[in-house]
Parts: structure tokens; sequence; C-alpha cells
């Protein structure tokens, strides 16, 4: 399935169904369905329990083209529900923005709730490369013992990366607000 609507799942949103190598089914969407996740919650929870058409479930994302070289995407990941980032979500909806020419770039910056990745996606008649580039970081946490019952995760020791990292979180909140509010 490339770039099809399909009424059971909405009458408007065009979705491509792509194995990166997991199943996903990334659906092309406009600010509206950006700024709520009502709809994508109630497909991804129909698609994630018993139904005809996704015996195994599906992660399935929403994905909100920027600019000719940038996507926003939001992913409700199987079997976890939204996520901040999922890299196969990343690849396999700049792999779809790619092929619905949604955008034009072969470097493409995917945009989520937890920051960006790169991902260039290179095409060859009909095989496709990518490469997902991307940070990760890493944090010391500590479990503190409030009382008998009840614990907390804290953290030890913030590296210094760790603390750029929340500094690009902020910066793609806030430039986030302004391309999808």
């Amino acid at each position: 399935m490339i770039n099809e609507i399909m009424d059971d799942f909405s009458p408007v949103i065009r979705f491509t169904a792509v194995s990166v190598p997991n199943a996903h089914l990334i659906g092309a969407v406009t600010k509206h369905y950006i700024q709520s996740d009502t709809h994508q919650c109630q497909l991804a929870q129909y698609l994630n329990k018993k139904n005809p058409i996704c015996h195994d479930g599906v992660n399935v994302s929403y994905m909100y083209p920027v600019q000719s070289n940038s996507i926003y995407v939001r992913t409700y990941e199987r079997g976890v529900g939204f996520t901040n980032a999922c890299g196969t979500a990343m690849t396999a909806a700049a792999l779809v923005a790619k092929m619905t020419a949604l955008v034009t770039s072969e470097e493409i910056i995917v945009y989520n709730p937890g920051g960006f990745v790169k991902c260039t996606v290179n095409n060859d008649g009909n095989n496709y490369e990518f490469l997902l580039t991307g940070n990760a970081t890493i944090t010391e946490y500590c479990l503190l013992q409030l009382n008998e019952e009840k614990y907390q995760w804290i953290i030890c020791e913030q590296t210094t990366e760790s603390i750029q990292y929340e500094k690009c979180i902020k910066f793609v909140k806030e430039h986030t607000a302004q391309f999808i509010m």
C-alpha cells in the first residue's frame, strides 16, 4: 500500500505501509492531525488489538511535511504507545516522504517529540538505502528509596552531553510549536 486512502482508517489521510524491518503504517497528515493525537491514538489502538487487518499489530506514525527537506513525525509504537522517538519509524517516515515526493532532498531532517535525526534516503531504481544519523545520550540514574514502598529514579551524574541534549530538546519543542501550531 503506497499513498492510499483507506476509508476504514480515514477518508482523507493517505497511508503507506512499509517494513523497516518491522511493520509501519505511515499517514501523511495535515496540521490538524498533528495538533491532536486523538485520531492517531484511536487508529493505532484498533490496529494493535485483535483485528482483521494487522494480525500482529503495527507501528502507526503520522507525518507532517515541514519544508522540502524536513518532516515532523509522531509515532504510536506497537506494544508501547506514543514514544518520543523510534528509529525505525523515523526511517520509515523519511522513506515514505521521499517515495511520495513530500520532500525533495535526499537528506531529510526528521523532527519528533524527543528531538530530531537526519535520515539519508538514496534511491537506485526500486532499491532504497537509508542511513539514520542521530545522537545517543548516556545519563547515569540511581534508584532512591523514599520509604518502605516508594522508590524514585534520580539522575546521579549528568554529563555535558546530557546537558546539551536537554538544550536540544528545548530548542526542538520551541521550534516544533512554530510549524505545527
